[in-house]
């Protein structure tokens, strides 16, 4: 063939096969908007939720609710195709031809369900996860378009470019249980494909966030009043404190025969503060009237320091022993005692800066000092 039309020949066949390349080369580009972000204390969810994770009782919990809508803003089709699931209404459960995909049980659906396609956090402060959901796909396809038509459905499952999927906030899962989790402000992280299962023209808007308060009537801390603290350093921690008025029975999170709890002691002149573990193993209940009356007996030894630890209506007792009560006499400032049932449970809190006996290097003796927040452990 003579060069010019070999020239000729080449540019016919990029202009016939370049929009086909652009075309197979195009990718999605997907990110997500919240909206009609709010609490349902004491909510109840279908017996499915629980099944598939996404809830730890079907009644008494609390959820931090969300509406979710993916947008595809890539030049290219999002495209997942056939799930190829059994009928998922009779075989909840089952697997799919597609490995992406599960028939979930997630609120009564019968759906199809795509895993890991948007996960929600709840973190606090200091960036630690405190809660975790996340929306399984049930029908990836469009609710809306800016520019072309839906060209997706549930046996086809897609998005298309310029569309998006909205999931309103009352679907099945479509929450984070905050059950336990304290009041305070956190941030709303939301992930689209957290295990980056599809690719992208774009991976770094993946990830939005939203400030949330959570905002009981009330809370989990117990501000305790009066009573005395004895402390020898490297010997004998005693620590009697009187109750404040009852409050409401707590979750299921400030059980400590199921949560566990710690006693910490802090100086605030010099950290870090000791804590001292209180496994669940340790605590059982007194009597059968009131919730919050239970007696933790431990072996008073190096792993097991507290021997005797008791809360009930009356306040809080506390006899500890061993080389773990290392806080430095004489003692500069006042001394905060906090008693934490599990992670995001109920809280005591006394404040030993009342008046003193003795402070020397041998120990400390105080004794009726006024009642104490747990603003000292806010870390926690």
């Amino acid at each position: 063939m003579p060069p010019k039309l070999r020239a000729l020949a080449l540019v016919v066949l990029f202009a016939v096969f370049a929009p086909v390349l652009a075309s197979a080369q195009a990718l999605p580009d997907l990110t997500g908007t919240a909206d009609d972000i709010h609490f349902d204390y004491d909510a109840s969810v279908p017996a499915g939720d629980v099944a598939e994770g996404c809830a730890s009782a079907t009644t008494g919990i609390d959820l931090l609710r969300l509406g979710l809508t993916t947008h595809n803003l890539g030049p290219g089709d999002l495209t997942l195709g056939n799930p190829f699931c059994p009928d998922c209404a009779v075989a909840p459960g089952s697997s799919c031809g597609h490995p992406d995909f599960i028939c979930s049980p997630a609120g009564g659906h019968g759906h199809p369900h795509y895993l890991n396609f948007l996960r929600y956090e709840l973190v606090d402060a200091s960036g630690a996860q405190v809660g975790l959901g996340g929306k399984r796909s049930f029908c990836l396809r469009e609710s809306g378009c800016l520019l072309a038509g839906p060209r997706h459905s549930c046996t086809n499952q897609g998005l298309s470019p310029s569309c998006w999927d909205w999931y309103p906030s009352y679907l099945g899962c479509q929450y984070i249980e905050i059950t336990g989790v304290r009041t305070g402000h956190y941030t709303l992280r939301i992930t689209v494909d957290p295990e980056e299962r599809i690719a992208e023209a774009d991976e770094t808007n993946n990830v939005i966030e939203y400030p949330v308060e959570i905002a009981r009537e009330g809370d989990f801390d117990v501000s305790l009043e009066g009573g005395s603290l004895a402390l020898i350093p490297g010997k004998l921690l005693r620590v009697h404190a009187r109750r404040v008025p009852a409050e409401p029975a707590p979750p299921e999170a400030s059980d400590p025969r199921i949560a566990g709890a710690v006693l910490r002691v802090a100086d605030v002149a010099h950290q870090p503060e000791i804590e001292l573990p209180l496994p669940a193993s340790g605590w059982k209940k007194l009597g059968w009237h009131s919730w919050s009356s239970y007696h933790y007996r431990g072996a008073g030894s190096a792993t097991d320091p507290c021997r005797s630890v008791v809360i009930s209506r009356h306040g809080v007792q506390a006899h500890c022993r061993g080389s773990a009560i290392d806080v430095e006499a004489p003692v500069e400032e006042e001394i905060f005692v906090q008693l934490a049932i599990g992670q995001f449970g109920q809280r005591f809190c006394a404040s030993y800066g009342g008046k003193t006996l003795l402070n020397s290097s041998r120990g400390l003796l105080r004794y009726n000092p006024p009642a104490s927040t747990c603003s000292p452990f806010h870390h926690h």
